[in-house]
C-alpha cells in the first residue's frame, strides 16, 4: 500500500486492515488511516473535515490551506460541483507533492479514469538539476478514443486560444476562461515568459 494506490473498489477494508497490519502499524494509526479514507465530499464540508481530524497538526495546515486554493480555482472555472474530493485515491507517495487526481466520463462512468494524474514537484530536479513546480497526467486514449462511439457523439472541432497571465492566477482570468470554453479552448497560462 505505502507504494502503490489504495483504491476502494480493487480493495476491501479488511484486506486494507490486513495489508497495514502487515506492515506493523499500530491499531491506532489503522483506525486514524480508516477514518480518513471516508472522508470524501464537495467543496468546503471536506475542508471542514479535515481540519477536526487534523487538529493540533500544525503540518497539515499548508495541505489543506491548497485544497481550499484548489476549490477556489475550481469554483471560479464553474465546474466545482462536478468535483469530489476524496481521500481514498492515494498513490505514488515516492513522487507526487500534492494533489493528485482521477478524471471520469460523467455520461460514461463505466470507463473508470480517462486521465489521471498529480503535482509532483521534486521529480524534474531528479532527472535536470533544476528545481521545477510540475503536474503530469497520463490519458487513457483507448478509452477516450472508444467513449465518443459509445456515447454516439463527437467533439467538435474548436479554435485553441490563450490567456496569458502573471504568477498569480487571478480567479476573475478563470471565470473568463470557463466562459469561453463554450465556443472555443481556452488555455491558461500562468507564467511570464510570453515568446511561446
Amino acid at each position: 500500500v505505502s507504494q502503490s494506490r489504495y483504491k476502494a473498489e480493487k480493495i476491501s477494508e479488511e484486506e486494507l486492515e490486513t495489508e497495514l497490519r502487515r506492515l506493523r502499524m499500530s491499531e491506532d494509526g489503522i483506525s486514524k488511516i480508516k477514518i480518513f479514507a471516508h472522508i470524501a465530499g464537495h467543496g468546503d464540508e471536506v475542508i471542514t473535515k479535515l481540519q477536526e481530524f487534523f487538529a493540533g497538526v500544525p503540518e497539515a495546515d499548508a495541505g489543506i490551506q491548497e485544497l481550499q486554493s484548489l476549490k477556489t480555482y475550481l469554483d471560479a472555472l464553474g465546474v466545482l460541483s462536478y468535483v469530489r474530493f476524496d481521500m481514498k485515491i492515494i498513490r505514488g507517495f515516492a513522487y507526487y507533492t500534492g494533489p493528485v487526481f482521477e478524471t471520469n466520463l460523467l455520461d460514461a462512468p463505466e470507463f473508470g479514469s480517462v486521465v489521471s494524474g498529480g503535482r509532483y514537484d521534486n521529480l524534474v530536479e531528479r532527472f535536470t538539476g533544476q528545481t521545477l513546480p510540475a503536474v503530469g497526467v497520463s490519458v487513457g486514449v483507448d478509452r477516450l478514443e472508444t467513449a465518443p462511439t459509445t456515447l454516439g457523439s463527437l467533439a467538435q472541432e474548436k479554435v485553441l486560444k490563450c490567456v496569458v497571465l502573471g504568477n498569480e492566477v487571478p480567479s476573475y482570468a478563470l471565470r473568463v476562461a470557463s466562459a469561453l470554453r463554450g465556443k472555443m479552448i481556452v488555455d491558461v497560462y500562468s507564467g511570464t515568459k510570453t515568446d511561446f
